[in-house]
C-alpha cells in the first residue's frame, strides 16, 4: 500500500482488495490486518471465509474490518457454503459491517474465462458490474 500511494498517479490512502478462490480470503485478511488503508474488500467464489473450527478465519476478526465488504459466492461450493454465510453474515452484522453475500446461480469460478469448464458470462458480467459499484461508492468523495 505505501508503494502505491507513494506513485504520483494515485490519490488518497485507502485501497480496494478482491480475490478469487483463496484470493478472496486474503482480501477479507488484509482488511482485518490493515483496516485503516482497506475502503472496500471483495471475494468472488472465495472460499474458506467463516469456517468454524479454523483459528484464521477472517470472519473471526470482523470487528476489526471498516471496510465495505462484498462477497460473492458460487452456488453449490464446498468452500463456501450456505452455513459459512450465515456464520459471516453474523459476524459481519455483529460487528456493524456495511457488506452483502450473496450467491450467484453460478459455479465456482464463474468469472474467470479461461476456466471454459466453468466460466458464467453472465455472472462474469454480474461480477464487474458489482465491482464497479462497490469501488465506485467507496471512493467518491462525499
Amino acid at each position: 500500500f505505501d508503494y502505491l500511494a507513494a506513485r504520483p498517479d494515485v490519490t488518497g490512502e485507502k485501497f480496494g482488495t478482491t480475490g478469487y478462490c483463496m484470493g478472496g480470503r486474503a482480501s477479507l485478511i488484509v482488511a482485518t490486518r490493515v483496516p485503516e488503508r482497506v475502503a472496500a474488500a471483495l471475494s468472488f467464489h472465495g472460499g474458506r471465509l467463516a469456517v468454524a473450527d479454523d483459528p484464521d478465519s477472517p470472519h473471526l476478526l470482523a470487528d476489526k474490518i471498516q471496510a465495505v465488504v462484498y462477497v460473492a459466492a458460487a452456488e453449490n461450493d464446498a468452500s463456501f457454503t450456505e452455513d459459512d454465510a450465515k456464520r459471516l453474515e453474523d459476524a459481519l452484522s455483529g460487528a456493524a459491517v456495511d457488506h452483502t453475500i450473496e450467491f450467484y446461480p453460478a459455479a465456482h469460478g464463474f468469472a474467470v474465462p479461461d476456466h471454459a469448464a466453468v466460466y458464467d458470462e453472465a455472472a462474469a458480467k454480474r461480477h464487474w458490474e458489482n465491482t464497479e459499484r462497490v469501488f465506485g461508492a467507496a471512493f467518491t468523495p462525499a
